[in-house]
């Protein structure tokens, strides 16, 4: 059976929808108000950067991002941590941009997996937090751990 390796590229369009989209979420989370879903405007930023159109880019950015952000600071709205730690959606949207951003070392979490440890923490289901670790994401951190440390084939 062949070893696969994952290439992982910081221009793949699924990379750049995800990390725009963790950053409008955070963005979302302290009271930024957009006025088109966060979805539509990852795929628009990530769109605009893979064409190389940089005025639809910064025309973008500046009409869909920065004015609801400077309106918010006009505001003069403080920002609550009850708030932004209280809703699970949040905290995996959080735990979503971290992951995205470890991933820039190679470590990638089974899909779904963050969900489930979110769920478990919340509904104080210990048993199905503890398989979760024990099947899923502890063999993942070794295989990880093992693949940095093996030197690459050929080496």
């Amino acid at each position: 059976m062949a070893n696969s390796k994952q290439v992982f590229s910081t221009s793949s369009p699924g990379f750049i929808y995800s990390i725009t989209s963790a950053i409008l979420t955070i963005l979302a989370i302290i009271g930024v108000s957009f006025a088109d879903p966060i979805p539509v405007l990852s795929a628009q930023v990530e769109t605009s950067i893979q064409g190389g159109s940089f005025f639809a880019l910064v025309t973008l950015v500046i009409g869909s991002v920065l004015f609801p952000v400077w309106n918010l600071i006009q505001k003069k709205q403080k920002i609550n941590l009850k708030t932004i730690f209280g809703s699970t959606a949040n905290i995996i949207a959080l735990g979503q941009a971290l992951l995205g951003i470890i991933a820039l070392t190679g470590f990638v979490l089974p899909a779904g997996s963050l969900e489930q440890v979110v769920s478990a923490v919340k509904m104080k289901d210990w048993g199905a937090l503890i398989g979760l670790l024990v099947t899923s994401i502890v063999p993942t951190i070794i295989r990880f751990i093992k693949s940095k440390k093996t030197p690459p084939v050929g080496a």
